[in-house]
């Protein structure tokens, strides 16, 4: 038995991305945040990337060709998100980077795409250095 791994996930428990609670080790996500923030699947509009029975832009036209978003911007996937973003979670990227280009992947299949850009959420995120 390894005691110093056994001490260390004791000491410093693996964190849910999204809620922060405990996990076992490997996981990254606990149950419930799981079960509340299940990633997005099937048809999502191009337009505000929510699931077509939840979209109430309507398909409005906007400026870009299209958007997605692994999960809804609410509840634990929003705490996570911010948490990662403004706690300096660095260690949690790796979720949130394959969690984006899943559902990239997901939406788009039939784009091919030159690059993909970051859109800054408010004047404070184009402002921000390094």
């Amino acid at each position: 038995m390894n005691y110093s791994s056994t001490l260390s996930s004791v000491l410093f428990p693996f964190r849910c991305v999204m809620c922060g609670g405990a996990l076992a080790p490997g996981e990254n996500v606990c149950p419930a945040c799981r079960k509340e923030n299940g990633l997005l699947t099937g048809k999502r509009c191009r337009s505000c990337g929510l699931p077509e029975d939840r979209c109430s832009c309507e398909g409005r036209a906007r400026k870009w060709s299209g958007v997605t978003a692994p999960f809804v911007y609410d509840g634990g996937a929003r705490q996570g998100i911010l948490r990662w973003k403004y706690g300096k979670r660095t260690g949690d990227t790796r979720f949130w980077a394959a969690a984006v280009a899943w559902a990239v992947k997901d939406s788009f299949k039939d784009v091919v795409f030159d690059f993909i850009a970051y859109v800054p959420q408010t004047e404070a995120d184009t402002l921000r250095k390094g």
